[in-house]
């Protein structure tokens, strides 16, 4: 695919780059080898080419293509063509993201753009600075000037969409710019006719100009425009805008509520659940009935889910603010009890708190709430349907406690005390269970309170006396002893020992009694039980008790014996031993409350038949008729105390220093300070690589001409050079910056045949630093290749990493070449390395083969990393050092040379070069070259000394081999 991307033609080309885009990743090996080739083609003469390598690198860019492509990108934003430029500043935003260092250094060409004559430019750049400033808005405050005079002076709808945008980031950042923005925003969302600006400008108002309310009322009235709207995604965003609004302007958007309660009829769902969202905030004294009656008429005709939502909200709106909206309690109450009667609604047990807490806090309500549970406990219909938890059964729960703790406002408590022990109530969830049994007790002792213990007193019909509560105690209460509930079970065992403690002992226990439910249960703290102070002393980590070594059931001893080896040396139990153990356990455990065995075990009681009461046998309170709720006008009196104190642990601090702190993420761009000047170490600075083709296509060979024609170049160029140093000028290293040096092809010459050649280049990669990759490229020479095979012979420490391709699966055609890849991992690389191979293939029929060995030099693994000039210095300092003088006729092509030889890059050159590299396998490799007559004096300093005097041995030889040129 690299080499269709290197194909001179145009046609071949672009397949080539199309296929990278869709098949590469940031991760694929072979982008390393094709660095060199993204910069021919994006400084290529043609723009189309150029606009192929940008669209292919914005896909495929990875941390190294990022570094090293940047300043050739940053340099096409002086292009003289429009195309160009456009797509260069573009795919900058993805060298940002990928390599964020460079963000600096290109700012200040960057921002020129801004200024650019052609507006297809100006809107790319500022494209990219908008999604640059949602990560960190400050950075571009200074450009709010040239900003603004796009704002004010463009027509292009959506470039002001993105201004406006980055306007709505940067205004909360300086409040004088809200101000400057008031005409223009006017202006647009007064003439504009695109809804999707007027939608931005509403949002960035609500942002940064929520203290200008002439704007204000101006977004809210565009507003209604979008909720009347027919088109569904523009009355969904009309209503999304208008919650925005609602916290900075609530009374001005209570204006539209009829135009909100319009949407719940809607028959979009979205906009449906949109505006119901938004009628929350609609809520006040005046309306909260209105709004409230609005929701319920809508409760019979809408389906499951939105109906489940409008009864949330109906909740919700009423209890936000410890009730601050509600005037009349009873009104409320009436509502909760309608809602009970909504059929399949999921909200049982969100009615059920609501309902305990308003009687809990609202003190003067207790007397009307009770009346209203009592009729609740009698509704055959709540254990119905429905007995699951969070069905509406669960409302049953907070009537019974409801009763129970405030039975001082009920009356006639044996029937109350029947019907939280009916044998329906054996169906419902265990906590509902254990709930009634535990309010039937607290009933019970009251009306024994009452009679002073007189059981002996014959009861007229609907009158409460002990007798006759002690007789429904006696009849219902076994039923729940039974109960798969553990804990209704305790509460119902310890009701039936009380009744008959209290049968027994008579009216003297009276007072203890009562002093069972005498203390107050009040509101508790959400975090409460989070607070409770350990007490001093106590390790909750350490066990109560020593848990028994085995189960000891017989039957788990029986199945521990499955599928498990005999030995013979093990000793035998004794039968009868074992038989009177267990008999022993089995007679614990009928003592242990605990225990939940089986029914062989227990002795069955037969309870005598119960007689169910039914409506007629029960005497109600006066004035109310069962099913209806009393009606009339009782408004809430002034200054209804409600309780907002909850009760906390003895102890505990008030702070909310357990809850939850979320830190803020990590944002990429958030120490990049763009208002400093840029550093000498920050400047983009461009390197070669080489490109897989050279050296393949005919094309690129020169003939004797070419060659005499370079040699006439090289000597112009020594006499220049030598014209110069006469003069005295040149920089403190004798470079010329006036000359440029070709980079050379790290492709390697192998071996040839009359019918092929082989090359190689080697490449590796930091994720994996322990691995090599020997990219060969084979080109057949006037005949067609086929059957190839590789015959690889490693040393002892380098080996084919598997699963290893030899045979590559295409045939070469005559004039072409086409490249296969092998990876090999090695021990160490301290070392120079080198592996043999043979290469056996098929010309015209006729096999042959190639002998090649493939050097592997310690520069393979050392690659250019940025540092700074201090860290440089810091980290030369503890390592081994390697010198030497070498004889160099010309200073910039010899530092070029140990450049390009050993991957390392110029970190700062005054009177010395300093240069920087470092390992696959993490060996620093620190450069010290000086200017001296003739020739360099170097000194490497690296981690290993073996590794850094074989580095040094490559420079001599690339510097000897320089200087024989």
């Amino acid at each position: 695919m690299i080499e269709v991307m290197s194909q001179p033609s145009f046609t071949a080309k672009r397949v080539g780059y199309l296929a990278a885009s869709q098949s590469f990743t940031d991760e694929t090996d072979v982008l390393m080898l094709a660095t060199n080739l993204f910069k021919k083609d994006i400084g290529s003469s043609s723009p189309y080419e150029s606009g192929l390598a940008i669209n292919c690198l914005s896909n495929v860019c990875n941390t190294d293509l990022a570094r090293d492509l940047a300043p050739d990108l940053v340099a096409l934003l002086s292009s003289s063509r429009v195309y160009v430029r456009k797509k260069a500043v573009l795919v900058l935003y993805k060298i940002f993201l990928r390599f964020p260092q460079a963000l600096r250094p290109a700012f200040p060409r960057l921002k020129e753009k801004l200024e650019d004559p052609d507006m297809g430019v100006v809107c790319a750049a500022t494209n990219v600075i908008c999604e640059l400033a949602r990560k960190n808005p400050k950075n571009y405050l200074s450009l709010a000037p040239i900003l603004f005079k796009i704002l004010t002076s463009s027509s292009n709808n959506w470039m002001l969409i993105k201004l406006v945008k980055l306007f709505g980031s940067l205004t909360p950042l300086e409040p004088r710019l809200a101000k400057k923005l008031v005409e223009p925003l006017t202006n647009i969302m007064n003439s504009t006719s695109a809804m999707s600006l007027l939608y931005e400008c509403i949002l960035t108002c609500t942002i940064g100009l929520t203290a200008h309310g002439s704007v204000i009322r101006l977004c809210i009235s565009k507003l209604r425009l979008f909720i009347e709207d027919q088109d569904q995604n523009l009355k969904y965003l009309g209503l999304l805008a208008l919650h925005k609004l609602m916290k900075i302007a609530p009374k001005a958007v209570q204006e539209h509520k009829d135009t909100v309660l319009t949407c719940l009829d809607d028959e979009d769902v979205t906009i449906r659940l949109r505006a119901l969202d938004l009628i929350i905030g609609m809520v006040n004294k005046k309306t909260l009935m209105d709004i409230v009656k609005s929701l319920m008429d809508r409760l019979d005709t809408s389906d499951e889910k939105y109906r489940e939502e409008l009864i949330n909200k109906v909740i919700t709106i009423c209890a936000q603010g410890n009730y601050q909206f509600i005037v009349d309690f009873e009104w409320y109450i009436n509502v909760l009890v309608e809602l009970t009667h909504v059929q399949g609604t999921r909200h049982g047990k969100r009615i059920s708190d609501q309902l305990l807490d308003v009687c809990i806090r609202v003190k003067i309500i207790r007397e009307f709430g009770v009346a209203n549970m009592v009729h609740l406990l009698h509704d055959t219909r709540l254990t119905a349907e429905n007995p699951t938890e969070n069905g509406i059964c669960e409302v049953l729960y907070a009537a019974s406690w409801i009763v129970g703790e405030f039975n001082e406002f009920a009356s006639n408590h044996c029937a109350i005390i029947d019907s939280l022990l009916q044998p329906r109530i054996s169906v419902l969830p265990g906590h509902i269970q254990a709930v009634n049994v535990q309010n039937a007790i607290k009933l019970f002792t009251v009306v024994v309170a009452k009679g002073n213990g007189d059981f002996s007193r014959t009861a007229a019909p609907g009158e409460d006396t002990p007798a006759v509560a002690l007789q429904v105690m006696k009849d219902r209460l076994p039923l729940f002893t039974r109960s798969s509930d553990l804990e209704t079970q305790e509460r119902a065992c310890f009701g039936l020992q009380l009744v008959e403690l209290v049968e027994s002992v008579g009216g003297s226990i009276v007072n203890e009694l009562v002093a069972l439910f005498s203390e107050p249960l009040n509101p508790v703290a959400e975090k409460a039980q989070r607070k409770v102070p350990v007490p001093a002393g106590l390790d909750l980590t350490q066990q109560i008790h020593t848990p028994p070594s085995s189960d000891d059931e017989s039957d788990l001893e029986d199945m521990a014996t499955w599928d498990q080896p005999t030995y013979d040396m093990a000793p035998k139990e004794d039968p009868q031993a074992r038989e009177a153990d267990r008999k022993k356990r089995k007679q614990r455990r009928k003592q242990d409350p605990f225990y939940l065995g089986g029914s062989d075990d227990d002795d069955d009681e037969q309870y005598p038949p119960v007689e169910i009461l039914t409506g007629d046998m029960i005497d109600l309170q006066p004035g109310f008729v069962k099913g209806t709720v009393p009606t009339g006008k009782k408004k809430r009196p002034q200054n209804v105390q409600i309780i907002t104190t909850e009760e906390m642990p003895e102890g505990a601090t008030g702070s909310d220093s357990d809850d939850e702190q979320h830190a803020p993420g990590d944002d990429l761009f958030s120490g990049i300070d763009l208002n400093s000047a840029v550093r000498p170490d920050e400047e983009l600075t461009t390197k070669s690589y080489p490109t897989p083709s050279v050296g393949f296509d005919p094309s690129q060979q020169t003939s004797a001409p070419d060659d005499r024609e370079e040699r006439r170049r090289r000597r112009k160029r020594k006499k220049e050079k030598r014209r110069k140093e006469a003069q005295g000028e040149g920089d403190l290293l004798g470079i010329d910056e006036t000359k440029k040096q070709t980079p050379p092809s790290s492709i390697v010459l192998a071996g040839e045949t009359k019918n092929m050649k082989l090359a190689y280049e080697l490449g590796v990669n930091p994720s994996q630093p322990d691995k090599v990759m020997a990219l060969f490229h084979i080109r057949a020479v006037s005949v067609t290749l086929s059957n190839l095979e590789f015959n690889i012979s490693c040393p002892l420490n380098l080996k084919l990493v598997p699963p290893a391709e030899l045979r590559p699966e295409f045939t070469i055609a005559p004039n072409t070449h086409n490249s296969h890849r092998l990876l090999l991992q090695f021990q160490s690389m301290v070392q120079v390395q080198k592996f043999k191979g043979k290469l056996s293939y098929s010309a015209n029929g006729v096999t042959e083969g190639l002998d090649f060995q493939v050097p592997l030099p310690c520069s393979t693994f050392v690659q250019s990393v940025p540092i700074s000039t201090d860290d440089f210095m810091k980290v030369s300092a503890n390592l081994s050092s390697n010198t030497s003088k070498i004889r160099c006729s010309d200073a910039r092509a010899g530092l070029a040379c140990i450049s390009e030889t050993l991957h390392v890059q110029v970190v700062e050159i005054t009177d010395l070069a300093m240069l920087y590299g470092r390992s696959t396998q993490n060996h620093h490799v620190c450069l010290f070259v000086k200017n001296q007559k003739g020739g360099f004096a170097i000194e490497l300093k690296c981690t290993d000394p073996t590794f850094g005097s074989n580095l040094l041995t490559e420079i001599k030889a690339a510097l000897k081999k320089l200087n024989a040129q």
